[in-house]
């Protein structure tokens, strides 16, 4: 879609539909069999919502992507179609060993092949997005996440990022005819330092040790032209991630450069938002301007299934949608200049428009080539299983 286009689409939009346009569900909230990862009742995930949704996860295969994307377009008034993501980790239809294996070949360029075929394969079966890879480095065995990792080195961290994003991308180019699939790495940042190894546990560490150790796998992420990065749900100097200005604007945005997309991770604002205390006067979920502010005015955060008030209505900074669409300043988690405007939510649909570009598309299946096999085998590393 041209940028004129694309702007003339923006504009018709109402707030409603741009905010739902940076809101993301699970597969089964649109009628798709699959993994059950949350309760739409529980999340006050409403009617009006789901037609307004921009993106959705764990949908599995050309004839439920096809399925679940023409039954949206039907009940959609913008008619924006959805875009498909999953958690995409070692392997799609072919099934390859743990990033943590694949991390002992000390072969960044066998993990860019391994990625391609898996992208492949990925958008034959309709998905646009993969959650991967993990750039988290992890030092402490009793995290249970260690195995999505390449391991502790930060150098070599930083290499496989960086070669698993090319990998993964390659076939968006032009020449790439369709075969690729976007990038976003996670958990940005340090989500693999957790105190004890518990997950979602606190992170304390020095400036200096975040900076040398954690960060560069992420950025060698962004530099290789990952197109979304998402947050981590751990705390990084006592402040919860996704809320975290300095690491979402200053690092990221401004020392960075980076331009693309921010997701948060599964529920991570409602979460957010739950452990404040005294509890801030805005709704759980949606697009709060402590998710924008904290990611530059430029880009925006586009919320996985956050959930809403419990009424199942839109809310906006604690102003209900279709209703009063002025974003009020009415919320305590941030002074009265970080609040929300409607000019960053069209960036943030903007963000996203340039994203999705056009209908998914799935093709035939793809498999992965003999001379990647005997690449693995000669490496000593064995596919552990083959989906029909």
């Amino acid at each position: 879609m041209k940028e004129e286009k694309l702007r003339e689409l923006l504009n018709s939009l109402s707030m409603t539909e741009k905010i739902g346009q940076l809101i993301q569900v699970p597969g089964n909230m649109l009628n798709a069999e699959g993994q059950e990862l949350g309760v739409r009742d529980e999340l006050g995930i409403g009617e009006e919502l789901l037609k307004n949704v921009g993106s959705t996860l764990n949908v599995v295969g050309a004839d439920q992507v096809r399925r679940v994307q023409e039954e949206y377009l039907k009940n959609s008034s913008a008619k924006i179609p959805l875009l498909f993501m999953a958690d995409i980790i070692y392997g799609f239809r072919t099934v390859y060993p743990i990033p943590l294996a694949l991390g002992c070949s000390f072969e960044p360029s066998l993990l860019h092949r391994l990625c391609a075929a898996t992208a492949q394969e990925s958008v034959a079966g309709g998905a646009q997005v993969t959650f991967s890879p993990m750039g988290d480095l992890v030092r402490d065995a009793r995290w249970g996440r260690c195995l999505e990792s390449t391991g502790e080195d930060p150098y070599m961290n930083a290499e496989y990022v960086k070669a698993c994003v090319e990998g993964f991308q390659e076939g968006l180019s032009e020449e790439g005819a369709g075969k690729g699939i976007a990038s976003c790495v996670k958990h940005f940042a340090a989500y693999g330092a957790p105190e004890g190894g518990r997950d979602y546990n606190t992170v304390d560490m020095s400036e200096r040790r975040l900076r040398q150790d954690y960060l560069p796998s992420y950025k060698a992420g962004v530099e290789a032209g990952c197109e979304m990065i998402m947050t981590s749900f751990n705390t990084v100097d006592g402040i919860p991630s996704t809320g975290n200005r300095w690491l979402m604007q200053d690092v990221l945005r401004k020392e960075w450069g980076f331009e693309g997309v921010v997701i948060t991770d599964y529920a991570a604002i409602a979460e957010l938002i739950a452990g404040m205390t005294p509890p801030p006067k805005v709704a759980s979920g949606v697009i709060t301007k402590l998710a924008t502010a904290a990611t530059y005015p430029r880009g925006t955060i586009l919320c996985r299934s956050s959930g809403t008030g419990g009424d199942g209505k839109l809310k906006i900074l604690g102003t209900t949608a279709g209703s009063n669409e002025t974003l009020t300043p009415d919320c305590v988690l941030c002074d009265e200049e970080d609040i929300g405007t409607e000019e960053d939510v069209n960036v943030a649909v903007y963000v996203m428009g340039c994203f999705n570009e056009d209908v998914v598309t799935v093709g035939a299946e793809y498999d992965i080539t003999q001379a990647d096999r005997d690449a693995l085998r000669e490496r000593g590393i064995y596919l552990g299983q083959v989906l029909d």
